[in-house]
């Protein structure tokens, strides 16, 4: 895992946004700053998506899924963030508090997402702009 490193934009994707990439949907949202920006996702994410690919959830190769995350940078998830999801999530869908708080303290400039009730609930949390993919 790597500390990220500043760029022009930083785009922090979801789980449900990697299950649709890995499965062949196109992410309009992410094709649209994908050439300016560069890509994370946090080790939780990871754990999430290689879970669904290993018991057959998500229908890709194992070269694809590699090529994939080979593109992307995975962002730790420490001790501090797993404690303060349970807080700003009330104990609910603390997956969601998780990766808001590792795309924070990232410093990211953007959030995607497919999770409607995610959406809802944090998009107006500080600076991290949270797109809602269609």
């Amino acid at each position: 895992m790597a500390n990220k490193k500043k760029s022009l934009n930083s785009i922090f994707l979801d789980a449900n946004v990697i299950v649709k990439v890995l499965d062949g949907f196109e992410v309009p949202e992410l094709f649209e700053f994908a050439d300016t920006s560069e890509i994370y996702t946090s080790a939780v994410c990871f754990n999430i998506i290689a879970y669904l690919w290993e018991i057959g959830k998500i229908d890709c190769s194992k070269d694809e899924f590699n090529k994939f995350f080979a593109s992307i940078t995975l962002l730790e998830v420490g001790e501090y963030e797993c404690f303060q999801a349970l807080e700003i999530s009330n104990y609910k869908d603390i997956e969601d508090g998780i990766q808001i708080l590792c795309a924070q303290n990232n410093s990211m400039d953007m959030l995607l997402t497919y999770d409607k009730k995610m959406f809802t609930k944090y998009h107006n949390n500080g600076s991290l702009q949270m797109i809602l993919c269609k």
